[in-house]
């Protein structure tokens, strides 16, 4: 009799969340059995990063409705990236979209602090740069990578979804020769529009950022300076400046994309920023004595390009 009763009672309960679960209210519905979240390269064979997202070592997982607005966050810190790491969850069948930040660590920030669920839309949302009021960056900002999948149907059963992820950092290597001063500092600066980015990774408005990178020539006086900093795209304007800080004179100038389109222009070798994320800039200044604004013959990722600008 009492295992009768059991079953009775079992089959209404379930019978009583099924009825629940109707219309848009998906608060009562029973959830998947588990969904499985894996990370991909979203990078075509013959890109190159300044290394790949196996780095990662947080993991963070934004999902939104049909609606796009905020559902549920995931999270996972200390994480070893292999190509078995997935992130489990469960979630009501529907409709979602998935936004992941892999390796947002302190020097980035997500606004708004805290996501609202049923409040927070997808298009309010935002991952910038933290800076203070001057938005000087004098420290690299780690490696950083952006993920999305948009409207994937969730079907209540089993399920794996993959998330292609691409970096969002770019490296510029500098190698300076010329009439430079022995045992001055020069300033390396570039100044860019790029610190706020909304979820599906486009620009968002925002003031310049100022990188910067202060070094002396070595004992061949020669300059060498590595910038890493967040994305370079076409029609943008990150300016490149070379400050003697001695004398506070700009020795160099050019906007940075600019710059590296030069292979394009002058050589046509094709550049595509969604494929190339490290540059090799030599600048070897001309003349007997170092000026501001000095002329230069350039070579870019072993290229000598011809800047009719500045030659």
């Amino acid at each position: 009799m009492y295992k009768s009763i059991s079953i009775t009672v079992l089959v209404g309960c379930m019978l009583l969340s099924l009825t629940s679960c109707v219309g848009d209210d998906l608060s009562n519905c029973p959830t998947v059995e588990r969904l499985r979240i894996r990370f991909i390269n979203g990078l075509s064979e013959n890109a190159n990063p300044i290394q790949h997202y196996d780095v990662s070592q947080l993991a963070d997982v934004f999902i939104f409705d049909s609606q796009g607005m905020f559902y549920r966050r995931l999270s996972d810190i200390n994480t070893v990236m292999t190509a078995d790491y997935v992130m489990e969850t469960t979630l009501p069948a529907g409709t979602y979209s998935f936004v992941s930040w892999l390796n947002l660590q302190s020097c980035y920030e997500i606004e708004p602090a805290e996501f609202q669920v049923n409040q927070t839309h997808i298009n309010d949302a935002l991952l910038h740069l933290s800076l203070d009021a001057s938005n000087m960056v004098n420290t690299a900002p780690h490696l950083l990578f952006h993920g999305i999948q948009k409207e994937i149907e969730i079907t209540g059963d089993y399920q794996d979804i993959e998330i292609p992820v691409v970096p969002d950092n770019y490296q510029v290597n500098f190698k300076v020769t010329g009439p430079l001063w022995v045992g001055i500092n020069y300033q390396f600066n570039v100044q860019a529009s790029n610190g706020i980015y909304k979820f599906d990774n486009s620009f968002a408005p925002c003031q310049e950022f100022d990188y910067r990178y202060t070094v002396s020539p070595d004992e061949n006086n020669v300059l060498y300076a590595s910038l890493r900093f967040m994305r370079l795209f076409r029609d943008r304007n990150p300016m490149l400046t070379i400050t003697n800080r001695y004398t506070g004179d700009c020795i160099y100038k050019h906007n940075l994309v600019d710059l590296i389109l030069l292979l394009e222009k002058k050589l046509g070798v094709k550049i595509d920023f969604s494929r190339d994320y490290v540059f090799d800039i030599e600048l070897d200044l001309r003349g007997d004595e170092e000026t501001a604004d000095m002329e230069a013959f350039i070579t870019i990722n072993g290229w000598r390009v011809w800047d009719e600008e500045n030659v």
